[in-house]
This record gives structure tokens, C-alpha cells and sequence, in this order.
């Protein structure tokens, strides 16, 4: 099966360790998106899109624009990985963007708890539904839900429901579990109308 979600593929268990150097990249006052995404690797798309979906659904989500930032970094990064591209290119813009070193550092600590949540049911099944073609729609979904993600500033907590599905749709991608990105399709589906009511 073809590998469309970049080069760099880790296993959900180095994502702990993703973390640890994260934590050390944080230096004084504040770190530039940059510095992160350059701690995580530009090849490896679906590390790219995880870290910055779990830091929505953390504490940190609060912090005003910060929905926005995360998702027009992650639907940079989705549209790029259904263009093909072998390695992630950012606009100056994002990755001039700083987050203060402390909050960042509490989010990495809550970040540990969910990911060996997930490293305990991830695994590669049904790995056709993350290969060309049928990658493409679950793809589409992310970009579509990354791209709404500055709209849900006005909403409080739809930004963490969509950290969260794009949090399950790229750890389905990142160990090839097809279970997982159906499970996220399916909730997709539903997501909407839990917005709305949020919203209403």
C-alpha cells in the first residue's frame, strides 16, 4: 500500500518522546511556531497535524487566536498532504506566531495522558482506508474541519471538538489504523450538530 501521509511516518509511541523534545525546544518567555515544527520534523505530515490538534483540545485552546493559529496550520499542512507533497512548507505568518513557554509546557503534561490513552488502541487494520484513493476523503473532512476552526472562536468548545476529531483522524493516519479514521468520519458526520447547538 502506498504511504500518502509523508516520508517520516513515527510510531504513536515516539509521539511521547516528540513531546519530551518539544518541552526542550520551549526556551525562554516564548517559542515560535517555527521552532516547534521544526522539532517535529517537516516530512512527518501526520506528526504535524497531531501536535498542534492535541494542543486544542488542552487548556491552551483558551487562549485567544489560538484556534485560529491551529487551524490554519493544520489545513496548510491537510492540503499539502492531499497535493502530494514530500515535505511541509509554511507561511511566514504561522510560523512566526508565539505561544508563551509556561502555557506550553502545561499543555505538553496534560498532552501525555490522551496520547497513551491512544497508544493503547492504535494499531494498523484496514490500512486501504488510509491508502490512494479512498485517503482523499478523510483528508478532505480534516482540511474542511481545519478550515472552520477560526469561525468556532465565537463558539465556546468547538474548537476542541474539532481538535479532537482531527487528533483521531491523524493518529489513524500516523499508525495506518483505518478503524480510527472511520471512527472520525463517523463522528464528522455528527460534529456539526453538536456546534450548532453549542452555537444556539
Amino acid at each position: 500500500m502506498d504511504n500518502p501521509t509523508g516520508t517520516d511516518v513515527r510510531a504513536l509511541s515516539e509521539v511521547l518522546d516528540v513531546l519530551d523534545d518539544l518541552a526542550k525546544a520551549a526556551e525562554g518567555d516564548a517559542v515560535s511556531v517555527e521552532d516547534l515544527v521544526t522539532t517535529l520534523g517537516r516530512r512527518s505530515f501526520p506528526t504535524l497535524v497531531l501536535a498542534p490538534s492535541l494542543i486544542a483540545v488542552s487548556p491552551v485552546s483558551g487562549i485567544p487566536g489560538m484556534a485560529s493559529t491551529i487551524g490554519l496550520l493544520v489545513a496548510t499542512i491537510t492540503a499539502q498532504m492531499l497535493w502530494g507533497r514530500q515535505s511541509a512548507w509554511l507561511p511566514g505568518f504561522l510560523t512566526r506566531r508565539r505561544i508563551r513557554t509556561a502555557r506550553l509546557r502545561r499543555a505538553l503534561d496534560w498532552l501525555r495522558r490522551p496520547v497513551r490513552a491512544l497508544e493503547r488502541v492504535a494499531k494498523p487494520r484496514l490500512v486501504l482506508f488510509v491508502s490512494r484513493p479512498f485517503v482523499v476523503l478523510p483528508l478532505a473532512v480534516m482540511l474542511a474541519t481545519a478550515l472552520a476552526m477560526p469561525l468556532m472562536e465565537l463558539v465556546p468548545m468547538s474548537a476542541t471538538i474539532a481538535g479532537s476529531l482531527l487528533s483521531i483522524f491523524a493518529v489513524g493516519l500516523l499508525v495506518r489504523d483505518g478503524v480510527l479514521v472511520l471512527l472520525a468520519l463517523a463522528l464528522s458526520a455528527v460534529a456539526p450538530l453538536v456546534v450548532w447547538n453549542l452555537a444556539t
